[in-house]
Protein backbone atom coordinates (compact mmCIF):
# COMPACT_ATOMS: atom_id res chain seq x y z
CA UNK A 1 0.00 0.00 0.00
CA UNK A 2 1.74 3.67 -0.78
CA UNK A 3 2.89 5.64 1.38
CA UNK A 4 0.73 8.82 2.65
CA UNK A 5 2.18 11.97 1.52
CA UNK A 6 2.95 13.88 5.41
CA UNK A 7 2.10 17.50 3.39
CA UNK A 8 -0.63 16.99 1.07
CA UNK A 9 -1.92 13.12 2.09
CA UNK A 10 -1.92 11.60 -1.48
CA UNK A 11 -1.49 8.33 -1.93
CA UNK A 12 -0.04 9.23 -5.02
CA UNK A 13 3.72 8.16 -3.92
CA UNK A 14 6.33 6.13 -4.90
CA UNK A 15 9.91 5.57 -3.73
CA UNK A 16 12.94 6.67 -6.04
CA UNK A 17 16.43 6.55 -3.76
CA UNK A 18 17.90 4.25 -0.89
CA UNK A 19 20.95 5.46 1.19
CA UNK A 20 22.29 3.34 3.72
CA UNK A 21 24.86 3.99 6.53
CA UNK A 22 25.17 7.53 6.56
CA UNK A 23 26.00 9.50 9.16
CA UNK A 24 22.90 10.96 11.63
CA UNK A 25 24.26 14.36 12.74
CA UNK A 26 26.32 16.03 10.25
CA UNK A 27 27.31 19.30 12.27
CA UNK A 28 28.54 17.60 15.71
CA UNK A 29 32.71 18.37 16.54
CA UNK A 30 33.92 15.43 17.33
CA UNK A 31 37.44 15.35 19.29
CA UNK A 32 39.23 12.40 17.85
CA UNK A 33 39.15 10.59 14.41
CA UNK A 34 38.03 7.73 16.07
CA UNK A 35 35.40 9.10 17.80
CA UNK A 36 33.82 10.75 14.52
CA UNK A 37 34.90 7.12 11.74
CA UNK A 38 32.23 5.53 15.15
CA UNK A 39 29.42 7.95 14.96
CA UNK A 40 26.07 6.91 14.85
CA UNK A 41 24.82 6.28 11.04
CA UNK A 42 21.44 5.92 9.39
CA UNK A 43 19.48 4.41 6.05
CA UNK A 44 17.73 7.21 3.68
CA UNK A 45 14.64 5.37 1.89
CA UNK A 46 13.71 8.85 -0.31
CA UNK A 47 9.65 8.70 -1.59
CA UNK A 48 8.08 11.72 -3.85
CA UNK A 49 4.89 12.61 -3.88
CA UNK A 50 3.36 13.16 -7.29
CA UNK A 51 0.69 15.28 -6.34
CA UNK A 52 2.52 18.19 -4.40
CA UNK A 53 6.47 17.48 -5.11
CA UNK A 54 6.98 16.96 -1.41
CA UNK A 55 10.18 14.13 -0.76
CA UNK A 56 10.91 13.00 2.36
CA UNK A 57 13.00 9.77 3.85
CA UNK A 58 10.59 7.17 4.96
CA UNK A 59 12.51 5.57 7.43
CA UNK A 60 14.27 8.38 9.39
CA UNK A 61 14.29 7.95 13.07
CA UNK A 62 14.00 11.02 14.74
CA UNK A 63 15.31 9.49 18.38
CA UNK A 64 18.79 9.88 16.96
CA UNK A 65 18.59 13.12 16.65
CA UNK A 66 20.05 14.65 19.92
CA UNK A 67 21.27 17.98 19.34
CA UNK A 68 23.42 20.12 21.68
CA UNK A 69 25.95 22.56 21.69
CA UNK A 70 28.74 20.46 20.44
CA UNK A 71 26.57 20.62 16.85
CA UNK A 72 28.38 23.55 15.05
CA UNK A 73 26.97 24.78 11.20
CA UNK A 74 27.21 28.68 11.34
CA UNK A 75 27.92 29.55 7.51
CA UNK A 76 28.13 32.95 9.01
CA UNK A 77 32.36 33.16 9.22
CA UNK A 78 32.10 34.05 5.15
CA UNK A 79 31.24 37.30 3.84
CA UNK A 80 29.77 35.61 0.91
CA UNK A 81 27.32 34.65 3.42
CA UNK A 82 27.21 37.52 5.43
CA UNK A 83 26.21 39.46 2.36
CA UNK A 84 23.86 37.35 1.11
CA UNK A 85 22.04 37.37 4.82
CA UNK A 86 21.96 41.38 5.02
CA UNK A 87 20.31 41.59 1.97
CA UNK A 88 17.51 38.96 3.21
CA UNK A 89 17.49 41.55 6.70
CA UNK A 90 17.32 44.64 4.97
CA UNK A 91 14.17 43.13 2.60
CA UNK A 92 12.60 41.99 5.42
CA UNK A 93 12.76 45.29 7.54
CA UNK A 94 11.92 47.85 4.61
CA UNK A 95 9.63 45.52 3.01
CA UNK A 96 7.33 44.85 5.91
CA UNK A 97 8.31 47.85 7.99
CA UNK A 98 9.81 45.74 10.44
CA UNK A 99 11.05 48.23 12.93
CA UNK A 100 11.17 48.71 16.45
CA UNK A 101 9.03 45.51 16.72
CA UNK A 102 8.97 41.87 17.92
CA UNK A 103 10.98 38.83 16.89
CA UNK A 104 11.09 35.12 17.11
CA UNK A 105 13.63 33.36 15.32
CA UNK A 106 13.36 29.33 15.52
CA UNK A 107 16.35 27.16 14.86
CA UNK A 108 18.05 30.56 15.94
CA UNK A 109 21.65 28.31 15.94
CA UNK A 110 24.17 30.75 16.95
CA UNK A 111 22.08 33.74 17.01
CA UNK A 112 23.92 35.70 13.81
CA UNK A 113 20.62 35.91 11.82
CA UNK A 114 18.14 37.42 14.73
CA UNK A 115 21.30 39.85 15.78
CA UNK A 116 20.89 41.21 12.64
CA UNK A 117 17.23 41.61 12.06
CA UNK A 118 17.52 43.20 15.92
CA UNK A 119 20.58 45.62 14.78
CA UNK A 120 19.03 46.79 11.38
CA UNK A 121 15.55 47.77 12.37
CA UNK A 122 16.30 48.28 16.07
CA UNK A 123 14.05 45.28 16.78
CA UNK A 124 13.65 42.97 19.84
CA UNK A 125 13.93 39.37 19.49
CA UNK A 126 13.93 35.71 21.26
CA UNK A 127 15.82 33.19 19.29
CA UNK A 128 14.98 29.31 20.27
CA UNK A 129 17.57 26.43 19.59
CA UNK A 130 18.76 23.71 21.83
CA UNK A 131 22.58 24.40 19.99
CA UNK A 132 22.68 28.22 21.25
CA UNK A 133 26.00 28.87 22.91
CA UNK A 134 26.22 32.28 24.44
CA UNK A 135 29.35 33.93 23.91
CA UNK A 136 28.87 35.18 20.36
CA UNK A 137 26.77 37.75 20.83
CA UNK A 138 27.97 41.45 22.08
CA UNK A 139 27.09 44.77 21.84
CA UNK A 140 24.06 47.06 22.48
CA UNK A 141 21.92 44.01 20.11
CA UNK A 142 22.46 41.96 22.89
CA UNK A 143 20.34 43.31 25.22
CA UNK A 144 17.71 43.31 23.15
CA UNK A 145 18.12 39.65 22.60
CA UNK A 146 17.18 36.75 24.87
CA UNK A 147 18.16 32.95 23.72
CA UNK A 148 16.36 29.66 24.54
CA UNK A 149 17.81 26.29 24.36
CA UNK A 150 15.23 24.75 24.08
CA UNK A 151 12.34 24.07 20.75
CA UNK A 152 9.36 26.62 20.54
CA UNK A 153 5.95 25.09 21.24
CA UNK A 154 2.76 26.29 22.33
CA UNK A 155 4.35 26.75 26.07
CA UNK A 156 5.84 30.31 24.88
CA UNK A 157 2.43 31.19 23.61
CA UNK A 158 3.00 34.36 26.28
CA UNK A 159 5.80 35.59 23.35
CA UNK A 160 4.29 37.81 20.76
CA UNK A 161 5.61 38.40 17.58
CA UNK A 162 5.27 40.96 14.53
CA UNK A 163 8.09 38.64 12.09
CA UNK A 164 8.84 35.09 12.85
CA UNK A 165 11.70 33.55 11.10
CA UNK A 166 13.18 29.91 10.37
CA UNK A 167 15.63 29.27 8.42
CA UNK A 168 17.49 25.93 7.84
CA UNK A 169 14.92 24.06 10.13
CA UNK A 170 12.16 23.01 8.07
CA UNK A 171 13.98 20.30 6.20
CA UNK A 172 14.56 18.45 9.90
CA UNK A 173 10.89 18.09 10.45
CA UNK A 174 8.95 15.25 9.69
CA UNK A 175 5.59 16.48 9.85
CA UNK A 176 5.55 19.87 8.07
CA UNK A 177 1.65 20.90 7.85
CA UNK A 178 1.80 19.82 12.15
CA UNK A 179 5.00 21.79 12.44
CA UNK A 180 3.29 25.29 10.91
CA UNK A 181 0.21 24.64 12.80
CA UNK A 182 2.14 24.60 16.37
CA UNK A 183 3.91 27.36 15.43
CA UNK A 184 0.43 28.78 14.63
CA UNK A 185 -0.86 27.90 18.08
CA UNK A 186 2.29 29.51 19.50
CA UNK A 187 2.11 32.46 18.12
CA UNK A 188 -1.74 33.01 19.79
CA UNK A 189 -3.17 36.03 18.60
CA UNK A 190 -0.65 37.45 16.69
CA UNK A 191 -2.43 36.63 13.34
CA UNK A 192 -0.35 39.23 11.30
CA UNK A 193 3.24 38.03 11.82
CA UNK A 194 5.09 37.94 9.04
CA UNK A 195 6.60 34.20 8.90
CA UNK A 196 9.75 33.74 6.80
CA UNK A 197 10.80 30.10 5.76
CA UNK A 198 14.45 29.40 4.40
CA UNK A 199 15.06 25.97 2.74
CA UNK A 200 18.14 24.05 0.72
CA UNK A 201 15.84 23.22 -2.73
CA UNK A 202 15.62 20.05 -3.83
CA UNK A 203 14.78 21.27 -7.57
CA UNK A 204 18.71 21.81 -7.62
CA UNK A 205 19.84 18.54 -5.88
CA UNK A 206 17.83 17.07 -8.65
CA UNK A 207 18.95 19.30 -11.62
CA UNK A 208 22.29 19.83 -10.69
CA UNK A 209 22.85 16.11 -9.24
CA UNK A 210 23.98 18.15 -5.98
CA UNK A 211 23.58 14.28 -4.34
CA UNK A 212 26.08 15.75 -1.80
CA UNK A 213 23.12 17.31 -0.10
CA UNK A 214 21.32 14.29 0.41
CA UNK A 215 22.00 14.19 4.09
CA UNK A 216 20.35 12.12 6.83
CA UNK A 217 19.43 15.18 8.81
CA UNK A 218 17.24 16.19 6.29
CA UNK A 219 14.12 14.26 6.35
CA UNK A 220 12.42 16.85 4.19
CA UNK A 221 12.96 17.89 1.02
CA UNK A 222 11.91 21.11 -0.49
CA UNK A 223 10.80 22.76 -3.58
CA UNK A 224 8.79 25.56 -4.32
CA UNK A 225 5.98 22.83 -5.32
CA UNK A 226 5.80 21.35 -1.86
CA UNK A 227 6.93 24.17 0.23
CA UNK A 228 3.85 26.31 -0.88
CA UNK A 229 1.75 23.67 -0.40
CA UNK A 230 2.41 22.76 3.44
CA UNK A 231 2.20 26.39 3.52
CA UNK A 232 -1.41 26.59 2.26
CA UNK A 233 -2.65 23.62 3.87
CA UNK A 234 -1.40 24.94 7.39
CA UNK A 235 -3.91 27.88 6.23
CA UNK A 236 -0.89 30.42 4.97
CA UNK A 237 -1.24 32.75 2.27
CA UNK A 238 1.67 33.21 0.27
CA UNK A 239 3.28 36.76 -0.23
CA UNK A 240 6.56 35.57 -2.19
CA UNK A 241 8.27 32.63 -3.07
CA UNK A 242 12.12 32.61 -4.69
CA UNK A 243 14.73 30.58 -5.36
CA UNK A 244 18.36 32.11 -3.76
CA UNK A 245 21.74 31.93 -2.88
CA UNK A 246 22.38 30.76 -6.50
CA UNK A 247 18.93 28.40 -6.34
CA UNK A 248 20.83 26.46 -3.75
CA UNK A 249 17.94 27.55 -1.02
CA UNK A 250 14.14 28.31 -1.39
CA UNK A 251 12.56 31.07 0.66
CA UNK A 252 8.97 31.67 1.74
CA UNK A 253 7.40 35.06 2.95
CA UNK A 254 4.02 34.12 4.53
CA UNK A 255 0.70 35.65 7.02
CA UNK A 256 -2.18 33.39 8.25
CA UNK A 257 -4.84 33.74 6.00
CA UNK A 258 -3.67 37.41 4.06
CA UNK A 259 -5.77 38.59 1.84
CA UNK A 260 -3.66 39.87 -0.16
CA UNK A 261 -1.15 37.08 -0.71
CA UNK A 262 -0.35 35.38 -4.07
CA UNK A 263 -2.33 32.66 -5.90
CA UNK A 264 -0.26 29.38 -6.98
CA UNK A 265 0.59 27.29 -8.38
CA UNK A 266 4.24 27.42 -7.61
CA UNK A 267 6.74 25.42 -9.80
CA UNK A 268 6.37 23.14 -11.79
CA UNK A 269 5.18 20.14 -10.55
CA UNK A 270 5.48 17.87 -13.99
CA UNK A 271 9.22 19.12 -14.54
CA UNK A 272 9.96 18.17 -10.95
CA UNK A 273 8.45 14.53 -11.38
CA UNK A 274 10.52 14.06 -14.78
CA UNK A 275 13.97 15.03 -12.17
CA UNK A 276 12.93 12.90 -9.85
CA UNK A 277 12.66 9.79 -12.21
CA UNK A 278 16.10 10.37 -13.51
CA UNK A 279 17.95 10.98 -10.29
CA UNK A 280 18.63 7.84 -9.35
CA UNK A 281 20.53 6.38 -12.67
CA UNK A 282 22.25 9.93 -12.74
CA UNK A 283 23.53 9.23 -8.90
CA UNK A 284 24.88 5.73 -9.72
CA UNK A 285 27.05 7.61 -12.51
CA UNK A 286 28.28 10.57 -10.43
CA UNK A 287 29.96 8.18 -7.86
CA UNK A 288 31.74 6.10 -10.55
CA UNK A 289 32.78 9.47 -12.15
CA UNK A 290 33.71 11.02 -8.84
CA UNK A 291 35.68 7.23 -8.10
CA UNK A 292 37.49 7.27 -11.46
CA UNK A 293 38.67 10.74 -10.74
CA UNK A 294 40.14 10.52 -7.75
CA UNK A 295 41.67 6.94 -9.07
CA UNK A 296 43.68 9.96 -11.64
CA UNK A 297 44.57 11.71 -9.26
CA UNK A 298 46.21 9.11 -6.69
CA UNK A 299 47.75 7.33 -9.95
CA UNK A 300 49.33 11.08 -10.48
CA UNK A 301 50.55 11.83 -7.10
CA UNK A 302 49.08 14.73 -6.99
CA UNK A 303 47.59 15.96 -3.23
CA UNK A 304 44.36 16.70 -3.02
CA UNK A 305 42.43 18.75 0.05
CA UNK A 306 38.74 19.75 0.45
CA UNK A 307 37.32 22.91 1.29
CA UNK A 308 33.67 23.19 3.59
CA UNK A 309 33.61 20.90 6.40
CA UNK A 310 29.68 21.05 6.32
CA UNK A 311 26.48 18.89 4.99
CA UNK A 312 27.93 18.92 1.75
CA UNK A 313 31.46 17.81 3.07
CA UNK A 314 30.41 14.94 4.73
CA UNK A 315 27.62 13.74 2.08
CA UNK A 316 30.40 13.29 -0.65
CA UNK A 317 33.16 11.79 1.56
CA UNK A 318 30.49 9.42 2.81
CA UNK A 319 29.01 8.38 -0.26
CA UNK A 320 32.55 8.12 -2.11
CA UNK A 321 33.45 6.37 1.22
CA UNK A 322 36.71 8.25 1.02
CA UNK A 323 38.69 7.99 4.68
CA UNK A 324 41.27 10.31 5.92
CA UNK A 325 43.80 7.77 3.77
CA UNK A 326 42.75 9.02 0.65
CA UNK A 327 42.14 13.03 1.75
CA UNK A 328 43.83 13.53 5.28
CA UNK A 329 42.02 17.09 5.53
CA UNK A 330 38.96 19.50 4.80
CA UNK A 331 39.39 23.25 5.16
CA UNK A 332 36.94 25.21 6.85
CA UNK A 333 37.24 28.79 7.96
CA UNK A 334 35.07 28.60 10.49
CA UNK A 335 37.43 28.50 14.07
CA UNK A 336 34.82 26.48 16.07
CA UNK A 337 35.19 23.27 13.48
CA UNK A 338 39.15 23.70 13.06
CA UNK A 339 40.69 20.80 14.96
CA UNK A 340 38.10 18.69 14.93
CA UNK A 341 36.68 15.75 12.88
CA UNK A 342 33.89 14.98 10.26
CA UNK A 343 31.89 12.25 11.03
CA UNK A 344 31.54 8.85 9.09
CA UNK A 345 35.45 9.40 7.45
CA UNK A 346 37.70 10.84 10.01
CA UNK A 347 39.28 13.81 8.42
CA UNK A 348 40.65 16.89 10.78
CA UNK A 349 39.02 20.14 10.06
CA UNK A 350 42.31 22.45 9.43
CA UNK A 351 42.67 26.77 9.26
CA UNK A 352 43.36 27.86 5.54
CA UNK A 353 46.63 29.02 7.26
CA UNK A 354 47.62 25.44 7.64
CA UNK A 355 47.71 25.00 3.79
CA UNK A 356 50.83 26.60 3.21
CA UNK A 357 52.76 23.59 5.12
CA UNK A 358 50.72 20.93 3.65
CA UNK A 359 50.84 22.82 -0.19
CA UNK A 360 48.13 20.70 -1.96
CA UNK A 361 48.29 20.77 -5.80
CA UNK A 362 43.80 20.58 -6.05
CA UNK A 363 41.03 22.11 -3.96
CA UNK A 364 37.77 20.59 -4.10
CA UNK A 365 35.54 22.91 -3.43
CA UNK A 366 32.15 21.73 -1.31
CA UNK A 367 30.28 24.35 -2.42
CA UNK A 368 31.18 26.36 -5.93
CA UNK A 369 29.27 29.48 -4.75
CA UNK A 370 32.19 30.38 -2.68
CA UNK A 371 34.88 29.92 -5.57
CA UNK A 372 35.97 33.50 -5.54
CA UNK A 373 35.79 34.17 -1.86
CA UNK A 374 38.02 30.97 -1.35
CA UNK A 375 40.26 32.07 -4.28
CA UNK A 376 40.63 35.06 -2.80
CA UNK A 377 41.70 33.42 0.42
CA UNK A 378 44.52 31.01 -1.31
CA UNK A 379 46.22 33.45 -3.46
CA UNK A 380 46.88 35.42 -0.35
CA UNK A 381 48.39 32.47 0.86
CA UNK A 382 50.63 32.22 -1.94
CA UNK A 383 49.69 29.13 -3.40
CA UNK A 384 48.89 27.53 -6.78
CA UNK A 385 46.27 25.12 -7.44
CA UNK A 386 43.40 23.56 -9.16
CA UNK A 387 39.71 24.06 -7.77
CA UNK A 388 37.76 21.46 -8.70
CA UNK A 389 34.12 21.51 -8.51
CA UNK A 390 32.39 18.83 -6.47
Amino acid sequence: MPEQCPVCESASTAAFFELKNMPVLIGTLWETAEEAKNTQTGDLRLLFCADCGFIWNEVFDASRMAYSATYENSLHFSSVFQDYTADIVSRLVDSYDIRGKDIIDIGCGKGDFIAMLAEYGDNRGVGFDPTYVGDRIDGPVAERLRFVRDLFSEKYADLRADLLTSRFVFEHVEQPVEFLHLILRGLGDDADALIYFEVPNVRLILEDLSVWDIIYEHCSYFGPESLSAAFARAGLGIYDIRETYGRQFVSIEARRGAADSRPGPWGDLAQLTGLVARFEAEFGRRIETWHDRFETLRRDGRRVVAWGAGAKAVGFLNMLELGDAELPVVVDINPHKQGTFLGGTGQRVIAPEALVEYRPDAIILMNPVYKAEIARQVADLGLAVEFIGA
